[in-house]
């Protein structure tokens, strides 16, 4: 036999890649595309069936149950263990050993065979627990009862989601996962009139309460940016990944903010409604918080204002500049795009949130300062609003909002 039919015939005994690789220094990719190119392509029912066909050729019904009794003792949740091809027996590493085994037994052996293993297990699990092996001798029988039907609806939910789709979890499948997701956010709208729970003020003030309970018990603070072990911890990884002089003012906050919030609750970079038709830097969902980092030189360092004079002064001094370097060159300018940023899309912005009511922070300092030769954002105001517990606009300086 060539290593390439000793490959292929592991393939389909099922073991894994390692396994293969070790035994014949081919590769699963290698043998799937050397295999392609003759024209044979493996499925899942493959190998499910020539791993019935291989064992019905070498073992007898009681090699089997032997081999599933063995299994059953050795795995607590052998469900699990399939995922990475780990219950190795009979020749065979397995993704779906019940496909194989109510094959070979028949249905009603092998479903016996289960419910006596399953037995065996919930006896030693009863007697590890409660120090006997009849649930009579102990009052919490009924207890007992309850989470005995719980694991057998759990386990036969499973088993029927492993041969429908091929997952033991709905939301491993991406068509469940979608119409889950839409049916949670059709009962948020009827009963809270948002499509996200921490969209409902009632339901993010409870999320962000436990949160902070949580920090302030684990860590003594609200949260965890304000605790100078976990900025270190985001520092020194960023050092170690290499990432650190790459970092721009608006990257930062955006770990800062995940940090605090959470990864969910923080997007980047989107245009999140008609209330405020521009992409935000980050907006933060449970707060339905607009957040932008003016921290470029174009947006100056405060809100342009037409009737002060140095603005005014400001704006010539950009304009001179225009002309000056687009006469040389013939072509526009930066100026050009500081002054239209800063006299005309910040304003307008503004205008916006402030004509529709919204919560909204503008961050000013994006300057950086030298650290071990590498450039690190200043962003003093978002490092003064972290330490003040991140209040609400309405709550926090006139000048990082409207």
């Amino acid at each position: 036999m060539s290593k390439l039919e000793k490959a292929a015939a592991f393939y389909l005994r099922g073991f894994n890649s390692q396994y293969i690789k070790r035994r014949t220094g081919i590769s699963m990719q290698s043998l799937l595309k050397q295999q392609l190119a003759k024209g044979i392509r493996y499925t899942k029912e493959d190998i499910i069936h020539h791993q019935i066909a291989y064992i019905r050729d070498r073992y007898t019904d009681d090699d089997i149950k032997k081999a599933y009794r063995d299994m059953s003792r050795e795995y607590a949740d052998p469900y699990k263990a399939t995922r990475g091809r780990h219950i190795v027996m009979l020749g065979c590493a397995f993704g779906n050993y019940k496909r194989v085994f109510s094959d070979i037994l028949g249905a009603d052996t092998y479903k016996q065979l289960r419910n006596e293993c399953w037995k065996k297990k919930q006896v030693a699990t009863v007697k590890a627990n409660y120090g006997v092996s009849n649930v009579f001798e102990k009052e919490t029988y009924d207890q007992f009862v309850t989470a005995k039907a719980a694991a057998d609806g759990r386990r036969e939910r499973t088993e029927a989601l492993v041969e429908r789709y091929g997952v033991e979890h709905p939301n491993e499948h991406p068509n469940i996962a979608a119409k889950m997701i839409e049916s949670l956010e059709t009962t948020m709208l009827d009963h809270y009139g948002v499509d996200n729970p921490m969209k409902a003020p009632g339901i993010a003030m409870k999320s962000a309460y436990a949160r902070q309970s949580a920090m302030k018990e684990k860590y003594g603070a609200g949260n965890s940016v304000q605790v100078k072990a976990i900025r270190d911890k985001i520092f020194n990884n960023r050092r170690k990944n290499r990432t650190l002089h790459t970092s721009k003012p608006e990257q930062e906050l955006g770990v800062l903010l995940r940090a605090y919030f959470g990864d969910d609750d923080v997007l980047y970079n989107v245009v999140v409604d008609d209330r405020y038709p521009f992409r935000v830097d980050y907006y933060i969902k449970s707060l339905d918080l607009f957040i932008e980092l003016n921290g470029d030189r174009c947006h100056n360092t405060h809100w342009y204002d037409a009737s002060n004079s140095r603005d005014q002064q400001i704006v010539r001094s950009w304009i001179e500049n225009m002309n000056r370097l687009e006469l040389e060159s013939g072509k526009p300018s930066r100026y050009r795009q500081f002054i239209q940023t800063w006299t005309e899309r910040d304003v307008k912005k503004r205008l916006t949130a402030k004509v529709n009511k919204l919560n909204y922070l503008v961050f000013w300092d994006g300057s950086c300062k030298q650290v071990n030769k590498k450039q690190v954002p200043n962003l003093s105001d978002v490092y003064a609003w972290f330490d003040a517990g991140c209040p609400s606009p309405q709550n926090w300086l006139p000048e990082n909002t409207y």
